[in-house]
């Protein structure tokens, strides 16, 4: 492809343009460069690691050095196999990024944002963590999940995607042949709020089935590409039915499906656009109150008919919960949320927050002066990260 000289001349003024902006912005003091150190915010932000490998379902994952296990074998997220291993003592650096000091400037931190600001217990130090909570809020979690003033808070599809955890992923280029036998699954181990993804192309008279079997029950999804008809199945009960519209089932052309159970709710996306949304009650939950929730299998599946499936890949949420050792809120638990392990409240000049390595995050549930985040230690948003 040939670019025209004034094409790749307002190019390189805009580069120039950019350099000097950031330039002067690092003169300036609104941008600062920083190293991650720690593994609070893994995955979204790695600090110094190593990276391991699991040779049972071959996927390739990282521990932080400050959590590294004692053993020189490691547990597989994916699949839960206690085999995997370093194959180099190659130790890897944290993440770099910049701070944008601005960003707070006229406006407050929203819900799922990344914030870095001042540690309330070291102020010399900087930290980076997510804003669950807002000022004024009653915070809580329960089974992972975040509820604030008594309601369950449920994610859009774009917040699903910035928050969501890559489990496994697969390099599979499979038919759809049967509706009985799977052109793709997968046993996993620990698993709760999964998602499923699959690049699939259907004939006019296609049909595709996928499977997700967790801790909160088996869901399977069931679409007739003929007559545009899409249904949810909870265990044996139907969760809900919808016939879409032409726009968003165009047979024949490679679509990314998203099978979400997020939050308590089944969401179903083509193309980023949801096309069913159903919330289901959770029975009585065998998790545990501590990180991670403990089914002792899930499974995932793709099945169908007429057409075809690519890279299919699980996900999960964020786990939040309340953990051995970390303080209460003056609040007690309640009738606010069933289940709730703990109950927060929030200042009004305060904010809630939590790392995505929620485990082993040390934030507002564990802080000595308490859970919040005082809005005057906030010093901006790291650029690029959702």
């Amino acid at each position: 492809m040939r670019y025209s000289s004034r094409y790749i001349c307002e190019l390189a003024i805009g580069v120039v343009v950019a350099a000097l902006v950031i330039r002067t912005w690092l003169v300036m003091g609104l941008v600062v460069p920083v190293t991650v150190a720690g593994s609070s915010m893994a995955p979204t932000l790695e600090g110094p690691h190593r990276t391991f490998h699991c040779p049972d379902c071959q996927t390739d994952f990282s521990i932080g050095l400050d959590h590294q296990p004692s053993d020189p074998r490691a547990v597989c997220p994916a699949c839960g196999s206690r085999r995997a291993v370093a194959p180099d003592d190659e130790q890897l650096g944290g993440d770099r990024l910049f701070i944008n000091r601005a960003a707070f400037a006229w406006r407050a931190p929203q819900r799922w944002e990344v914030v870095v600001f001042r540690c309330p217990q070291q102020a010399d130090q900087l930290c980076i963590k997510r804003v669950v909570g807002l000022p004024g809020e009653q915070v809580s979690l329960a089974h992972g999940d975040l509820f604030v003033d008594g309601r369950l808070v449920r994610k859009t599809l774009a917040e699903q995607q910035a928050l969501r955890q890559l489990v496994y992923r697969a390099a599979a280029d499979q038919e759809l042949r049967s509706l009985d036998q799977a052109a793709w699954e997968m046993n996993l181990a620990l698993l709760s709020d999964a998602m499923l993804t699959a690049q699939v192309q259907l004939a006019d008279d296609g049909r595709l089935r996928m499977m997700i079997e967790s801790d909160a029950g088996r869901f399977a999804l069931s679409y007739d590409a003929a007559a545009r008809h899409i249904d949810i199945h909870h265990d044996d009960r139907l969760l809900t039915e919808a016939t879409l519209p032409e726009s968003a089932s165009s047979p024949n052309r490679c679509r990314e499906w998203i099978f979400s159970l997020f939050d308590r709710q089944a969401l179903v996306a083509i193309d980023d656009r949801v096309v069913v949304i159903a919330p289901y009650e959770v029975r009585e939950l065998q998790k545990s109150s501590a990180f991670p929730a403990q089914p002792h299998r899930a499974k995932v599946a793709i099945y169908g008919l007429g057409g075809t499936i690519l890279e299919p890949t699980v996900w999960r949420d964020a786990y939040y919960a309340y953990r051995y050792g970390d303080r209460r809120g003056a609040t007690p638990a309640s009738a606010l949320s069933p289940g709730a392990a703990a109950t927060w409240r929030l200042g009004p000049y305060e904010f809630f927050v939590l790392g995505d390595n929620a485990e082993i995050s040390d934030d507002s549930r564990s802080w000595l002066a308490g859970p919040g985040l005082d809005a005057r230690l906030l010093v901006g948003k790291p650029w690029g990260i959702r």
